[in-house]
C-alpha cells in the first residue's frame, strides 16, 4: 500500500516538471530564436510477483505478474523547429532562413544562437545583444579568404584603395550630317606654344594648442606666446583675484593675444587666429596663404619654486609655405576676331583692332607682341593671375597664381584653347592610381561618309605625356559600326603626381557594336569607365550568403567579410546556456563550420528576426493535460491515505 503512495508521488514529480517546462515555454514565447522544450515520461522498474513461465505438453505458459513503483522524468527534448520570421526594418537584424547557427564568443568560450539581433560596438566589432563578438572571416588583402581561422567581424574604419581607369566603353550615336573635318584656320600650335614652369602646391597651416591645467596663481611666472608676453601677478593681466577660474584666464589670455601689437588676433594683415577650445584650450591657427615656416610656442606659467608649467604644449601641425603655380605660353600668330582663349576658369575673347574691348575681351594688336600685351592687362583686371610679358617686344606671357595657396589652388587649372576645328569631342573622366580625377578628350573627325578618324587628347595639367594614335571608325550602310574595319588605338597616360602610368590596350577600348551606331539623330555619344576613387565605410549590408558589403564614400560597394555559420549532425543535443546561446555537447557532435547557402546551411536573410517557436494553443493544452495528471495522482495519495487510516483503526 506503501507503494502505490510512493507511486503517486513520483506522478506528482513529473507532472510538476512537465509544468515548469511548460511555463519557461509560455514565459519565452516573444524569446528571439527561443526553442521550446518538451518532457517525455519513463515508468520505473517493476516489482514481479509471478516469474513468467513456460508452457508445457499438458499446461499453458504463464505471464509474468508485476506492479510498477511509479514514473520518472524520461528526457526533457528541445524542439529545434525554425520560428517564422519577423520583419523588423533594422538592418543589424539578421535571421537564418533553414538550419545552422551563428558563431560567437567571449572570448574564452565559443557559443552559438539563432538570434540575429546583432549591434556594433563602439569598436565597429559585430556583437550579440548580451556582448559576445560574432564570428566570421574578415577581408584580408584584396579578398575574404573563408579558409582560414574565424575571427570577429570588425567593419571599424573600413577603407576602400583607390583604383585606376583601365577600360573604356562607348555609347551613343554620331550625327550621319556631321560635316567633313576642317582643322581650321588658327589650330592651338599655330597660335601658341604652352608651357608650365612651377605647378601650385597647397600649404600646409601652423596650429598649436595650449591646455592650461590648473588656474594660475599670483607668483607664477609670465606667459609668453611666440614672444608676446602675457603678465600673472596681482593687478596683472592674469590676476588670480578676479580670473580665479581656468575659463576665466584662458578668456583673459585670448584677450591679451588678439588685441596686442603682435602677429597674434584676427586682425587683417597678422598671420594668426586665436580661438578657445572647451574651457582650458588655446588654439592658434595660421591664416591661409600666410603660412611663414614658423612654430609657435609657449614658456612660462611655471609656479614659485617649481619647474614645471601648469601648460601642457602640443603642436598639432607645422607649418610650411604652399608654392604657387608659375605659368607660360607664348603667343606665335596673331589672333582673328572671335577667336576665345581659355585660362583656368575664365574666358577671353579676341575683338578687332580699333574695337573697345570689354568685360572678358582683349584687342588684337598690329604684332602678336601687342596682342600679348593688351591679354596681359585683362588677365590682370581679373585678379586670378599676375600676368606679364616682359617687355613690350616679347609675346610671352608669364602668369603666376594670386590665390593663397592655402585656398585649393588646384581648381584654378591652366590651360590655353583656342577653337581650332569642327571636330566632335567628348569630355572624359578618368582616375589615376591615387584616386585623383582627370580629364581627356576623345576627339571624332569625319574623313569620308561613313568614315571617322579618332584621337584621345587632354589639357590635364598633371597628365604629363599622353600617347594615342589616330584610330578608326568605319560604319555600316545601315549605321551599324562595322567592327571588321574599325581599328582601335591604345591609350597610355603618364601622370605628374606621382601615380602609375595608366595604359589601355585597344581590348579595354571598346565601341559597342550595339550601341554605338551613325545614324541622322543628334551626336550623342556616352562612355562607362571602370576605376574610382578611394572611399570611406559609409554603412554595411549583408546579403544572403553572409557577404558582409560595405558601401563606401565613392558610392562603390566591395566585400568585406563573411558571417560564419555552423551546424550539428544533432541539433537536439545542444546544451542552453543562457542569453540565447547554446553550448556544444558530448551528444550534439563537433561544428561543422562554413559559409551560408552552401552544404544544406540556410540563407541570411536581413532586416528580420527569428521568433521563438512556441504554439501557444498547444502549451495550454499540454497545460491542462499536466494539470489533470498531477490531480488525478494526488487521488492516489489521499486515496492511499484512507485505506492506512482504515487499516489502523481496526485497532481500537
Amino acid at each position: 500500500m506503501l507503494s502505490s503512495m510512493y507511486s503517486g508521488v513520483s506522478g506528482l514529480k513529473v507532472h510538476q516538471t512537465k509544468l515548469d517546462v511548460i511555463g519557461n515555454n509560455i514565459a519565452n514565447v516573444n524569446t528571439t530564436a527561443f526553442k521550446g522544450s518538451r518532457v517525455s515520461f519513463k515508468d520505473v522498474f517493476s516489482q514481479t510477483l509471478i516469474a513468467a513461465q513456460p508452457s508445457s505438453s499438458k499446461t499453458g505458459g504463464v505471464n509474468p505478474s508485476q506492479v510498477g513503483l511509479g514514473t520518472s522524468v524520461g528526457s526533457i527534448a528541445t524542439i529545434q523547429k525554425n520560428g517564422n520570421l519577423q520583419n523588423t526594418d533594422n538592418p543589424d537584424d539578421f535571421a537564418i532562413e533553414g538550419e545552422g547557427l551563428f558563431i560567437v564568443s567571449d572570448g574564452i568560450n565559443t557559443r552559438y544562437t539563432r538570434a540575429g539581433n546583432f549591434t556594433i560596438d563602439g569598436e565597429g566589432n559585430l556583437a550579440t545583444a548580451s556582448g559576445e563578438l560574432v564570428l566570421g572571416w574578415n577581408k584580408s588583402g584584396s579578398s575574404v579568404n573563408t579558409s582560414r581561422s574565424l575571427k570577429p567581424i570588425n567593419v571599424a574604419g573600413l577603407t576602400m584603395s583607390a583604383s585606376a581607369t583601365d577600360k573604356l566603353v562607348f555609347t551613343g550615336n554620331i550625327d550621319s550630317d556631321t560635316e567633313l573635318y576642317d582643322p581650321g584656320a588658327q589650330p592651338v600650335g599655330e597660335v601658341g606654344n604652352f608651357a608650365v614652369k612651377t605647378k601650385s602646391k597647397p600649404e600646409t597651416l601652423g596650429e598649436w594648442t595650449f591646455k592650461l591645467t590648473d588656474a594660475l596663481v599670483n607668483g607664477d611666472s609670465n606667459i609668453s606666446i611666440g614672444g608676446n608676453t602675457i603678465e600673472v601677478g596681482a593687478g596683472k593681466t592674469i590676476d588670480s583675484t578676479s580670473t580665479s577660474s581656468v575659463s576665466d584666464q584662458i578668456d583673459a589670455i585670448i584677450n591679451a593675444l588678439t588685441t596686442a601689437s603682435s602677429d597674434y588676433g584676427k586682425s587683417p594683415g597678422q598671420h594668426y587666429i586665436v580661438s578657445k577650445e572647451d574651457t582650458d584650450t588655446i588654439v592658434i591657427t595660421e591664416d591661409a596663404g600666410k603660412a611663414n615656416g614658423n612654430s609657435v610656442s609657449l614658456t612660462g606659467g611655471v609656479p614659485s619654486g617649481s619647474s614645471s608649467s601648469r601648460f601642457e604644449n602640443e603642436e598639432v601641425t607645422k607649418s610650411k609655405a604652399g608654392t604657387k603655380g608659375v605659368y607660360s605660353f607664348d603667343i606665335t600668330k596673331n589672333f582673328e576676331a572671335g577667336d576665345i582663349i581659355q585660362i583656368g576658369d575664365k574666358s577671353y575673347t579676341a575683338v578687332a583692332s580699333g574695337a573697345t574691348a570689354g568685360a572678358g575681351e582683349f584687342v588684337i594688336g598690329a604684332t602678336a607682341t601687342n596682342t600679348a600685351t593688351n591679354l596681359v592687362s585683362v588677365i590682370n583686371n581679373d585678379g586670378i593671375y599676375s600676368a606679364s610679358n616682359g617687355t613690350t617686344a616679347s609675346s610671352k606671357i608669364t602668369l603666376t597664381e594670386k590665390v593663397p595657396s592655402g585656398e585649393d589652388i588646384d581648381r584654378y587649372d591652366v590651360a590655353m584653347v583656342v577653337p581650332d576645328d569642327n571636330a566632335v569631342t567628348r569630355s572624359i573622366s578618368i582616375f589615376d592610381s591615387l584616386g585623383e580625377e582627370h580629364l581627356i578628350t576623345l576627339k571624332i573627325m569625319k574623313t569620308d561618309n561613313n568614315e571617322y578618324d579618332y584621337e584621345v587628347t587632354t589639357d590635364d595639367r598633371e597628365i604629363k605625356s599622353l600617347s594615342s594614335g589616330k584610330g578608326k571608325l568605319v560604319f555600316n550602310g545601315d549605321g551599324t559600326l562595322d567592327t571588321k574595319n574599325t581599328v582601335k588605338k591604345s591609350i597610355k597616360i603618364n601622370f605628374s603626381n606621382g601615380a602609375r602610368s595608366i595604359d589601355i590596350s585597344t581590348n579595354d577600348i571598346v565601341f559597342d557594336a550595339d550601341k554605338f551606331t551613325q545614324n541622322s539623330n543628334d551626336t550623342d555619344i556616352d562612355y562607362v569607365k571602370d576605376g574610382y576613387n578611394a572611399g570611406k565605410i559609409d554603412n554595411v549590408t549583408i546579403d544572403k550568403e553572409g557577404k558582409i558589403m560595405g558601401s563606401f564614400s565613392n558610392g562603390m560597394k566591395q566585400h568585406q567579410g563573411t558571417i560564419a555559420l555552423a551546424t550539428f549532425t544533432n541539433t537536439a543535443g545542444l546544451e542552453k546556456v543562457g542569453n540565447n546561446l547554446y553550448a556544444a555537447t558530448l551528444n550534439s557532435g563537433e561544428a561543422q563550420v562554413g559559409t551560408p547557402a552552401t552544404d544544406e546551411r540556410g540563407k541570411i536573410r536581413s532586416n528580420s528576426l527569428e521568433m521563438s517557436n512556441v504554439d501557444l494553443s498547444k502549451e495550454f493544452t499540454e497545460m491542462i493535460v499536466a494539470q489533470r495528471g498531477f490531480q488525478a495522482n494526488s487521488r492516489i495519495i489521499t486515496t492511499s491515505d484512507e485505506l492506512l487510516q482504515e487499516l489502523v483503526n481496526l485497532k481500537r
